[in-house]
């Protein structure tokens, strides 16, 4: 996350995704001219695989491929926020949140549905030119409990 902030004291709250805890770690840089890559726009015609393991059901174990959509709708400074479908033998539809850094970093969280749970989880990504690369991991939270892993390659 990049802010612009005035001298002074400041205190960080940091919240596990959810509400789990942990360790955190808040650091602050000043950091000379930076710029922000734009990352808003339509994303599409890439490929992505999602991942279920450790189901209650080992049935419902095992990957699957996936047509990408993602539209990031809004951005503030580094801050953006969109929304994307993976659609393939199933429908995932996902809420997206995170960061974009000078480095060309993205990072952040999303909340997804489909018609066999939902759940959230965090993901970490490039933006390389019109290209983001993702790698993702989360949780299915309702309906049965599995862990959810993946990638996500889409171009604007």
């Amino acid at each position: 996350m990049l802010l612009s902030l005035p001298p002074g004291g400041y205190t960080a709250i940091v919240t596990g995704v959810g509400g789990g805890t942990g360790v955190g770690l808040v650091e602050a840089f000043k950091v000379n001219d930076v710029s922000i890559p734009n990352v808003t726009g339509s994303y599409g015609g890439g490929s992505a695989t999602v991942t279920q393991s450790s189901c209650q059901n080992p049935a419902n174990n095992g990957t699957v491929g996936l047509s990408p959509a993602v539209n990031i709708a809004s951005q503030n400074g580094s801050v953006f926020t969109g929304t994307g479908t993976l659609a393939g033998a199933i429908t995932i539809n996902l809420a997206i949140s995170g960061t974009a850094t000078a480095g060309s970093d993205l990072m952040g969280s999303f909340a997804f549905s489909s018609g066999v749970g939902s759940g959230s989880g965090t993901f970490t990504g490039l933006l390389s030119g019109n290209s983001i690369g993702i790698s993702f991991s989360g949780q299915v939270t309702s309906g049965e409990t599995c862990a959810v892993t993946g990638t996500l390659s889409v171009a604007r």
